[in-house]
C-alpha cells in the first residue's frame, strides 16, 4: 500500500544518510554516546538527524493507529526506535530540546520511553 511505502521511506531515510556519509556516521557516534561533548555544529546535525528519525516514527505511529501499515512494520520500527529512546543519551538531549515539536498523543508516547533512559535527568 502507499501508506506502507511512505512509512518505509520516512523511516529509512536517516539510515541512508548515515550510509552515505562517514562524517555524519562519526558525528552521530559522538552524539549518541556523549551528546553534551559534541561541538554545537555537530550537535545541530545530530539533532536534525534525530528529528528525521522521530518524524518517521511518528508517521508510522499514526499509520499504525489507523491500521494502514502492517503490524510487523510497526513492531519492528517501534522496537528499534523505542530501544534508542530508552538507551541512547543523544535521544535524551534531543527530546528535551525538541519534544514540543511533536503533537499528542505521540509526544507522550515517546516521553514515556525517554524517561526510562538512564541518561534522563528529569527536566
Amino acid at each position: 500500500s502507499q501508506s506502507h511505502y511512505n512509512a518505509l521511506e520516512a523511516a529509512q531515510r536517516p539510515f541512508e544518510l548515515t550510509l552515505a556519509s562517514d562524517t555524519l556516521a562519526m558525528e552521530l557516534h559522538l552524539c549518541d554516546q556523549e551528546p553534551f561533548a559534541a561541538p554545537e555544529a555537530t550537535w545541530e546535525r545530530c539533532s536534525i538527524y534525530y528529528f528525521m528519525q522521530a518524524n518517521g516514527w511518528e508517521y508510522t505511529y499514526l499509520q499504525h493507529q489507523e491500521e494502514a501499515v502492517p503490524t510487523s512494520l510497526w513492531d519492528g520500527l517501534d522496537g528499534y526506535m523505542g530501544s534508542q529512546a530508552m538507551s541512547n543519551p543523544g535521544w535524551v538531549r534531543f527530546w528535551e530540546e525538541t519534544a514540543l515539536g511533536f503533537g499528542e498523543p505521540f509526544r507522550s508516547y515517546i516521553d514515556e520511553r525517554v524517561r526510562q533512559n538512564p541518561a534522563y535527568r528529569g527536566k
